[in-house]
């Protein structure tokens, strides 16, 4: 069974959501509790309209497991703290990894790391993607720094 893939913004899958009645529910009760609402909903940015720098360095064709793509770079650009909600909500994308690495073997592990090395380019890990302590975004020590990132899921060795 093929699951839908990972919201690129918030928690759940792609089509997860409240329905209308549900959402309308929601916010009669905010309001009920805590009175009328702030005007002017921010809605998340639409994947199609976010704009992520160039990638900085793409994978060999060896590497066909890496990804550049907009969805998979925006994806896991940020975790799900509130500071991360918060730059994704005003559609800052600036830190998005330039490339993202789906290994399933621990020969795929070795060939990223390997060229990652070579290449310079940093390494992190990204499981879940809660990353409430700010795990899944590196400090940049320059703009040579490239991230590579690891899907929930993958083999761990």
């Amino acid at each position: 069974m093929i699951q839908p893939r990972l919201k690129h913004f918030g928690w759940g899958r792609e089509g997860e959501g409240l329905t209308s009645a549900e959402e309308t529910f929601v916010f009669e009760r905010i309001e009920q509790r805590f009175g009328l609402l702030a005007d002017g909903e921010v809605k998340p940015p639409r994947l199609e309209d976010l704009t992520l720098q160039s990638p900085r360095l793409n994978p060999p064709a060896s590497l066909s497991f890496c990804s550049t793509a907009l969805y998979d770079r925006a994806a896991h650009t940020y975790g799900k703290s509130f500071p991360d909600y918060v730059r994704g909500l005003v559609g800052d994308y600036s830190s998005a990894p330039d490339v993202v690495a789906y290994p399933r073997t621990e020969e795929e592990i070795v060939a990223v790391l390997d060229w990652a090395g070579g290449a310079q380019a940093s390494v992190t890990p990204f499981g879940g993607g809660s990353s409430v302590v700010g795990g899944v975004e590196p400090s940049y020590a320059g703009d040579w720094v490239t991230r590579l990132i690891r899907r929930r899921g993958e083999p761990t060795f």
